[in-house]
């Protein structure tokens, strides 16, 4: 281990040290802001722990007494999402394809021109 450091036991840990944010397992309801002054502290595991949302809460807000229910509707809206992500991305590539036609299309132009030109 670190030479320099020097380890404590567990015993002379002061209750001060220890955040009560990370040993609360209930979920924690802040504001945006004091989230933000959290992030800096915690680690990311920790930090998304704080922001998940229980399956009781998803149920109360759609208004659904199953938990198969919720997984379901998750499952649709996360296809959903994912469809709608591979769309964009196939317009992007249909513009793509059209701005490399039109690459394609000003060089045939310019093909004859040199052809003639080598001939001469």
């Amino acid at each position: 281990m670190c030479e320099g450091k020097e380890e404590t036991p567990v015993h002379v840990i002061r209750d001060d040290d220890i955040n009560p944010a990370i040993l609360n397992k209930e979920t924690l309801y802040l504001e945006y802001d004091k989230i933000e002054e959290e992030k800096s502290k915690l680690f990311q595991r920790k930090r998304k722990k704080l922001i998940r949302k229980t399956v009781a809460e998803l149920q109360q807000k759609v208004n659904l007494k199953e938990p198969q229910a919720t997984l379901y509707l998750c499952s649709i809206i996360g296809v959903l999402k994912m469809g709608q992500a591979l769309r964009e991305r196939d317009d992007q590539k249909a513009m793509k394809a059209k701005m490399w036609e039109k690459v394609r299309f000003k060089s045939r132009k310019r093909e004859p021109r040199r052809l003639s030109k080598t001939w001469e």
